[in-house]
């Protein structure tokens, strides 16, 4: 299955890395389904932002930007904070930029930094079909997959729950999944996850490989050429 690639991104990528899903995916379109999904990528993007040289750099410089604005605005002697210091200040201030009842998300691909992504999707599931577009089941598992790359866009699309103590802020990779400028996905047969006995009809495990790309030539060049 092939969409796009409107914005082609392949060979002029910024940055690239793989996420990793393995629990159950149903075939419906429940908001707690797709929640549990980002719950599961959120501490592996949070790893993202703290190991990544190029988004530590990022984070490090609008870190000390707010820090400076809040200095001017209440009038304290300018200081100049740590590079970690300064990464969590901007992940504070963008956690509040995206907030949504409880949570305070921190998406990576967003409008306001021009940025768009492809994403290669390898779904396993148990079934036997793997036709993306032929079957309903594998198409409804690919969708609710993709739902679960995105921030929810109201409280009834986190399944009306609270984020649990380490999820503020909460981590994902897209504001909106219309910055996906290119999807692939390649379905195959699951024998069975590593971590349990037995295997059921929803089990699946998926490795979706990331491109991210300027939306706009040059535009982030300084920090992820």
């Amino acid at each position: 299955m092939e969409v796009g690639p409107e914005l082609p991104v392949e060979g002029e990528s910024l940055m690239e890395f793989q996420l990793l899903f393995m629990g159950e995916i149903g075939s419906d379109s429940r908001a707690p389904i797709k929640h549990k999904i980002r719950s599961s990528l959120h501490p592996q993007l949070r790893r993202l932002w703290h190991v990544n040289r190029k988004l530590r750099g990022y984070a490090a410089h609008h870190g000390q930007i707010f820090h400076a604005r809040k200095q001017s605005q209440t009038k304290e002697i300018q200081t100049h904070l740590s590079e970690s210091d300064a990464i969590e200040v901007a992940i504070e201030n963008w956690g509040n930029n995206w907030n949504l009842g409880p949570f305070r998300f921190v998406p990576l691909v967003t409008k306001e930094r021009a940025l768009v992504c492809s994403l290669e999707i390898l779904l396993l599931r148990p079934d036997d079909d793997t036709h993306v577009t032929e079957h309903g089941d594998l198409d409804g598992h690919v969708k609710t997959l993709f739902d679960g790359l995105r921030m929810p866009t109201s409280q009834d699309q986190t399944g009306n729950s609270s984020p649990a103590p380490d999820e503020s802020p909460f981590f994902c990779l897209l504001e909106d999944d219309r910055l996906v400028s290119e999807l692939r996905v390649k379905a195959d047969k699951l024998l069975m996850l590593p971590d349990k006995s037995s295997v059921s009809k929803h089990d699946a495990f998926a490795l979706v490989k990331v491109t991210i790309n300027h939306k706009y030539p040059g535009t982030f060049d300084q920090w992820f050429a």
